[in-house]
């Protein structure tokens, strides 16, 4: 993969780390759609909206969408045009984030027993990262 594709890429998962970010934060205002469909979802099977969450899940919603869009902004732009410039140490340094954020994601979902997250863990992990593993930069 290019540096041009692979930057092109992320910048473009910037962009749904943003959306992403911004439905995850509608989960604080007072619990509203679309963020409890969201939490639905990713509680599978959709079984109806979840429970009105309590003020501190609705805090800790409002943590997680607001870094998941802040970090989508790193990712469109900086990330993005680092790789496409050729910088081998944004590609480590977005790997190593990324891996931190999939490991830690996957232990919370074990120890709160939403096994299945870790299936959507898995498949945005590979949709973020696929881009930073695949990209041949040029030899120096």
């Amino acid at each position: 993969m290019t540096p041009k594709f692979a930057g092109r890429w992320i910048r473009l998962a910037g962009l749904g780390l943003i959306a992403f970010g911004f439905v995850q934060f509608t989960g604080a205002l007072d619990g509203q759609m679309p963020g409890r469909f969201l939490a639905d979802l990713f509680d599978w099977p959709l079984d109806g909206l979840p429970t009105a969450p309590s003020k501190e899940a609705r805090f800790m919603t409002s943590l997680a969408g607001s870094l998941t869009a802040a970090i989508g902004v790193l990712f469109l732009g900086l990330i993005g045009p680092l790789i496409e410039a050729g910088d081998r140490a944004a590609r480590g340094v977005a790997l190593v984030s990324l891996l931190m954020w999939v490991s830690m994601d996957i232990t919370g979902s074990i120890a709160v027993g939403q096994l299945s997250n870790i299936v959507f863990c898995i498949l945005f992990f590979i949709l973020l990262a696929s881009p930073l593993i695949f990209v041949k930069f040029q030899t120096r």
